[in-house]
Parts: structure tokens; C-alpha cells; sequence
């Protein structure tokens, strides 16, 4: 019977590479000719954003977008914003599916605007890339009836089967408004809080409140009413999973792609609609029992079965921790505050791990733009809400460690001359080990040297320190079961050292 009718095929993954690039982005952006000048800036609504991955000379290269959105003040107090998108690509090197990445995820590192002459914005920003590449790779395992003459030696052992889903959405809220002809949207932002997942035997659902924050001017003049919004919308989200797959373990990576509001008014109704593509990239973990082959050879010596080296991804351990944090400011050589009229917040963090024990310390830097009554003025500041952790991990020499750390929830209030931040981080990680296997890729037929049968009769061998009978049987063509029937014995147990034994 053919080889290949005589094995099955598993489906494990291996790992290709890690991505950890950190591209420095840069740009002069102008204001229109019809805007006013530009006297402070407010807010940098900031987003880095991943368009695809292509083969470009031989090398794959990563497209990605910073989109910026900046609120910012004009004059006369006029509150205006300007809107760009910025290409900047990263060289992610040679190699293969690298469509393939889990995790694939664009963050801002880093961002700092100037203005330039009142009429221009320069920006600088780095952009970290990070994510993993993992391959399916089909495994080759024996079916029950193996081959004839082929000995194979098995080890039990516990593997990791991998799924991908990205999955992309758009949701769309109303916010009603008085009919008018002249509502523009200067500013609007989303961010997800308050995120919970529930696994089930067909994917993974999660529930979000998407947190917008919406500023709009009814009115064509400069002094025209500006409205200044905070507005929280639920959302439930299913991700898909391979019936076939076991949800042992699973990560979601949910990450806002774009959002945008536009005045809409009919003869019913007057709104501002908001337009919100949310991306979910989820892993899908099962873990299961597999008789990986270890070692084999044939007794027919026109035969030998070829074994080819596999390094399989498999899961280590994972966490997630939430942590409060707060912090606050008091402003100096002012009045009482008015109210918080927006804020804006990103994630700085470094890790490390020493003698097992992960360290993760880092900040929430949050802007913050206060309004301050006594003189009609807006005042920005940058508030950092601290957080650290150390975590007790387990894994093997070829580990893998990613860390990912999220707001999960975050208020801003404001009493007297005090701006206090209280929420909510979540610090999440989870391991990557490779483990090396083998599998038999094929059986070649080789042309053996002819014996003279009358010449050899009986063949003895002597068993040496810390030999197996598969070592012995292995180096002789000949099957372990023949060897303890030839002799007499039951088990190998009963082989002791330098014992001579028949093998011919």
C-alpha cells in the first residue's frame, strides 16, 4: 500500500517570525487657505492604522496610515480642526505568508506637534509595529495499519492547534440635533471601554460601550454656538470560529480602524450620524493529545523512511490583570475650573523579565482641555496616571512573550482647581514555546547490498550500557518484537547489559 495512503495529516502551526519595528513618521501639515490661524492646539486625535502587506522587489513591505485629527483654537477663541492622513511604510524583510500575522497591530509610540507660522502643523510621531507570524504546517502521523516492516517509535504528547479570524464591522449612532441648515463637525473621537467576551462552542461574542467624544459648530461665523460632547453607545460584537476547534483558549485584539460624524437632515429628523469600522483580530487556541513521531526505520533494506524536523508553535501560559489608577492636578494661578471639555489618552509601557518574574511599568498620558470661566479661556494640560505590575510567569528556553496593556475604563473630572483621573488598565500577556518535532515525509526505495544467506547463520549482538532494543533493532534492520521473541523474553525489562542476544 502507497505511503500516503497509510498516514494521516494534523494540522499544527509554525512559527515564521516576530515583528517588533518602530518607523518614525513625519510630516508638515497646512491648514487651508479659508481657516484661521492657528493660536493653540487642543487635541491630537491620533491613530495609526494598518492597510495591507505587499511583495515589492523581493521584499514584503507593511502600508500603513497615521490619520490625524486636531482640534485646535483659532482666533477669537474659535474652536477649528484640520484632518489628514499620512502614508508611511515599514519593510518587514524576506520570507513567506506574512499575511499570516496574529496580533498585527499599528500603535503611536510617541507623538509631538508644533506649530509652524500659525499656519502649519509639524508633526513628528513614531509608530511601533508589532505582531507574530503563525503558519498552519500539516504533520504527518500513522494510521493504525502501518506500513509493512516500518518501525516507529511515538511519544504522547500535548500540542497547540491554532485558528485565525479578522473580522471587520461598522456600526453607525445617531446623535440628534435642532434642524439647521449649517451644523459642521469639527471633532469626533471613539474609544471602546468596559469590554467583555463570553466563549462558546461556535466563536466568542463581546460587549463594548464605544465612548465618542463629539464636538460641532451650528453656525457658519467663527463666534457661532460650539457643542461639546461625551456620548456612550453599546455594542455587541461575534466573532466566527471553525466548528472543529475546541475554544481552550482564545485572544482578542478589538481595535477601532475609523470613525467620522456627518450633519444628516430630512423631513423627519435632524442628526449627526457617526460611523465607526471596528476591526477584531482573534486567536483561537485547542489543545490537544498527539502521537508525534519520534523516530522510525524500515526492516526491508530496499526501504528507508526519511524524517523531516518540524518547530511547532505551542501556548504557553497567559494573564490578565486590571489595575485601578488615578492621579490628579491642581492648577496654579487659576480660577475655577468650568468643566473638562475632552480628553485624549495613549499608552506608554517597557517590560521586562527577570529570573521569571515579569515587570511591566508605564503611564496613561492623558490630555486633558479644561475650560475656565472667570476668563472664557481653554487650557490644555498633560496628566500621567502611573501604573506598574510584576507577575510570576512559566514558560520553556524558547519562549515567546507578548504584553499588551489597554484602558479599560477612564473618567475625567474636575472640582474647584483639581483635575482628577480615576479608571481602569488591563495588563495582558500570553506565551509562545516551540517545540521540535519530527514527522516521516516520505519512504524512499534504496538498493541494498546483496547478503550471502548460507555464510551468515546466526548473528549475535551484545547489548551495551543504556541501549534500547530500539537502538539495537534500528542499527540491525530488525524489529523490536523479533528481537525478545528470537530470545525468549517477555519485555525489555528482562534485557540486562551485555547480554548476548540472536538478531539473525
Amino acid at each position: 500500500m502507497e505511503f500516503e495512503q497509510m498516514v494521516k495529516k494534523i494540522n499544527l502551526t509554525s512559527k515564521e517570525d516576530n515583528i517588533e519595528v518602530v518607523t518614525e513618521v513625519f510630516e508638515n501639515v497646512k491648514i487651508l487657505d479659508n481657516m484661521s490661524n492657528i493660536e493653540r492646539i487642543l487635541l491630537s486625535n491620533t491613530e495609526a492604522v494598518i492597510k495591507n502587506i505587499a511583495l515589492k522587489n523581493g521584499k514584503f513591505v507593511l502600508k500603513g496610515i497615521l490619520k490625524l485629527n486636531i482640534l485646535y483654537l483659532g482666533e477669537n477663541e474659535a474652536l477649528a480642526s484640520v484632518d489628514k492622513n499620512i502614508e508611511f511604510f515599514v519593510n518587514l524583510g524576506e520570507g513567506e505568508k506574512w499575511d499570516k500575522i496574529f496580533n498585527l497591530r499599528a500603535s503611536i509610540a510617541s507623538i509631538e506637534t508644533r506649530v509652524i507660522k500659525k499656519r502649519r502643523i509639524e508633526v513628528s510621531a513614531n509608530v511601533k509595529i508589532s505582531g507574530v507570524s503563525i503558519i498552519p504546517e500539516d504533520i504527518n502521523v500513522m494510521n493504525d495499519n502501518n506500513i509493512e516492516g516500518l518501525e516507529i517509535k511515538t511519544n504522547s504528547d500535548i500540542c497547540s492547534v491554532f485558528d485565525l479570524n479578522s473580522t471587520k464591522e461598522t456600526f453607525t449612532f445617531k446623535k440628534d440635533v435642532p434642524l439647521s441648515d449649517s451644523v459642521s463637525v469639527l471633532f469626533v473621537f471613539a474609544k471602546l471601554r468596559d469590554v467583555n467576551t463570553n466563549a462558546s462552542g461556535v466563536g466568542v461574542l463581546y460587549s463594548a460601550k464605544v465612548e465618542v467624544t463629539l464636538i460641532y459648530k451650528v453656525g457658519f461665523e467663527d463666534d457661532s454656538d460650539t457643542k461639546i460632547e461625551k456620548l456612550i453607545y453599546p455594542i455587541n460584537h461575534f466573532i466566527e470560529k471553525d466548528p472543529k476547534l475546541k475554544c481552550d483558549y482564545y485572544n482578542i485584539v478589538p481595535s477601532v480602524e475609523s470613525v467620522s460624524g456627518e450633519y444628516v437632515m430630512d423631513d423627519e429628523d435632524s442628526y449627526i450620524e457617526i460611523t465607526m469600522d471596528l476591526i477584531s483580530s482573534t486567536l483561537f487556541c485547542e489543545k490537544k493529545e498527539v502521537n508525534i513521531i519520534e523516530d522510525a526505520y524500515s526492516t526491508n533494506r530496499n526501504s528507508l523512511p526519511v524524517l523531516k524536523e518540524h518547530s511547532i508553535v505551542m501556548l504557553g501560559s497567559d494573564f490578565e490583570k486590571k489595575m485601578k489608577v488615578t492621579n490628579s492636578k491642581t492648577l496654579i494661578d487659576t480660577d475655577m475650573i468650568g468643566g473638562v471639555i475632552g480628553d485624549m489618552e495613549y499608552v506608554k509601557f517597557d517590560y521586562s523579565v527577570d529570573e521569571s518574574i515579569l515587570s511591566v511599568e508605564g503611564s496613561v498620558v492623558t490630555q486633558v482641555v479644561t475650560y475656565i470661566d472667570n476668563d472664557s479661556r481653554y487650557y490644555v494640560d498633560t496628566i500621567n496616571v502611573p501604573f506598574e505590575l510584576k507577575e510570576e510567569i512559566s514558560g520553556g528556553e524558547n519562549l515567546d512573550l507578548f504584553v499588551d496593556v489597554n484602558v479599560n475604563n477612564l473618567v475625567v473630572t474636575s472640582l474647584n482647581q483639581t483635575i482628577s483621573i480615576d479608571g481602569e488598565v488591563i495588563v495582558s500577556g500570553y506565551m509562545f514555546d516551540t517545540k521540535e518535532v519530527s514527522d516521516i515525509a516520505t519512504i524512499e526505495n534504496i538498493e541494498a547490498e546483496e547478503e550471502n544467506v548460507d555464510s551468515i547463520k546466526v548473528k549475535v549482538y551484545y547489548k551495551e550500557k543504556n541501549e534500547s532494543l530500539w537502538d539495537i533493532g534500528k542499527k540491525n534492520l530488525i524489529a523490536k518484537e523479533d528481537i525478545l521473541n528470537m530470545n525468549g523474553f517477555e519485555s525489555e525489562e528482562d534485557v540486562l547489559e551485555s547480554c548476548p542476544l540472536i538478531i539473525k
